[in-house]
């Protein structure tokens, strides 16, 4: 790893472990929505909250939708350079609720309307908020 990225290893290698989860959790959504309870490929799950192989897929549908702003943001947050231990500290903790959130998703823990997972989900939008102000924050104290 190149040295001005060295103290970022702990960021980056969350991204990298929230991206392998990711691509998991597609394979395996689709094994459990395909194989598994017999839906064809290729349209969307059917079911609710109660059926296994709608949470699978839609656990990682969810991530699709709002990982990619927070990988994003979290990168430009290491190329800008903000604080080291702020970074880490907000990466590990988007990467810790994410993964109780698939958790709770996957158990069906809580109701469709509000549950525990709500409250882990927005954990990751106002983390990836966070993380873009102080790269703003940063970048304008570095260009004063």
């Amino acid at each position: 790893m190149h040295d001005a990225f060295l103290s970022y290893s702990v960021t980056l290698g969350g991204l990298a472990a929230l991206g392998a989860i990711s691509a998991a959790q597609g394979m395996i959504g689709g094994v459990i929505k395909n194989a598994v309870s017999g839906q064809p490929a290729g349209q969307p799950v059917a079911g609710d909250m109660r059926s296994f192989a709608f949470r699978a897929v839609r656990t990682h549908q969810n991530g699709v939708e709002n990982l990619p702003a927070f990988f994003a943001v979290t990168l430009a947050a290491v190329l800008i350079g903000v604080a080291t231990p702020t970074l880490v500290w907000l990466t590990v903790a988007v990467l810790i609720t994410r993964v109780f959130y698939w958790v709770v998703y996957y158990l069906g823990i809580g109701t469709e309307r509000f549950c525990a997972r709500s409250l882990l989900y927005v954990v990751t939008p106002l983390v990836t908020l966070v993380i873009g102000v102080l790269s703003l924050l940063t970048l304008c104290a570095s260009q004063s």
